[in-house]
C-alpha cells in the first residue's frame, strides 16, 4: 500500500463529544446523524480527546534471568477529554442525571456517591474533509480531575471514561469516512433540556 498524506488525520479544525443513555440505538458509520437521544457536551478544550488502551501484563522469568514470555491479563480502554462547557448535559454524566434539576435559568446539582450513570458515547473529529467518530457504546464516567476555578482560565471538568466490552465482546468501534459538509453532530451546539416546573 502507498504511502498517503491523505490518511494523516490532525485533530483540527475540531470535533465534538455526545452521549447518549445506555441502552438506544448507536451509530454504525461514520457519517450518519446521531440517533435520537444523543445530546451533545458543547464545548470541549483545546486538547480534544485522549483515547488509551493500558494493556496489563506479566513476564514469566526462566531460571538465569531470561524472559521466556509474556502473559496477557487484558486491556482498559478510556477517553479523556476536559468539557469547558458548564450545562445540564455536561452536569447530569457528571453528578448523575438524578442530582442535576433545571428550573427556568436555574441549575442544582448535589455532590453525593450515587455511582454515575454508564452511557453510549460518541467522539468525533473533522480534518480535510474527513470525520473519525469513536463509539463506545457503554461508557462511564470514572474519573473527574480537579475542578479549578481561577482567573484566566475557563473551569472546566477533566473527564475520563471507561469503556466496557458491549454484546459482541467489543468496547468501542472507530468508522472513517469523506464527507462534503460537517456532520450535523460537529455543528450542534449544547443541548439545552426543557426547563422543569418549580414545584407549587
Amino acid at each position: 500500500m502507498a504511502n498517503s498524506v491523505e490518511n494523516v488525520f490532525i485533530g483540527k479544525p475540531g470535533g465534538g463529544i455526545s452521549v447518549a443513555p445506555l441502552g438506544g440505538t448507536v451509530p454504525t458509520n461514520a457519517t450518519d446523524a446521531l440517533p435520537s437521544g444523543f445530546d451533545p457536551l458543547g464545548y470541549i478544550s483545546e486538547d480534544g480527546y485522549t483515547n488509551t488502551v493500558d494493556s496489563d501484563t506479566d513476564t514469566l522469568g526462566a531460571w538465569g534471568g531470561d524472559v521466556v514470555a509474556t502473559l496477557f491479563n487484558g486491556d482498559t480502554e478510556t477517553f479523556t477529554f476536559t468539557a469547558i462547557e458548564i450545562n445540564p448535559v455536561v452536569l447530569k454524566q457528571v453528578y448523575g442525571p438524578s442530582n442535576v434539576t433545571v428550573v427556568g435559568d436555574t441549575i442544582t446539582a448535589l455532590h453525593n456517591s450515587i455511582p454515575r450513570p454508564h452511557a453510549s458515547w460518541v467522539f468525533e473529529t473533522l480534518y480535510n474533509g474527513r470525520v473519525k467518530r469513536d463509539v463506545v457504546p457503554d461508557g462511564q464516567i470514572t474519573d473527574i480531575g480537579d475542578i479549578v476555578n481561577q482567573d484566566g482560565d475557563a473551569v472546566g471538568f477533566e473527564i475520563t471514561v471507561t469503556a466496557y466490552p458491549d454484546a459482541d465482546g467489543n468496547r468501542a468501534y472507530t468508522y472513517i469516512a469523506k464527507v462534503e459538509a460537517e456532520p450535523e453532530s460537529l455543528a450542534a451546539p449544547a443541548a439545552e433540556p426543557e426547563p422543569e416546573q418549580a414545584a407549587a
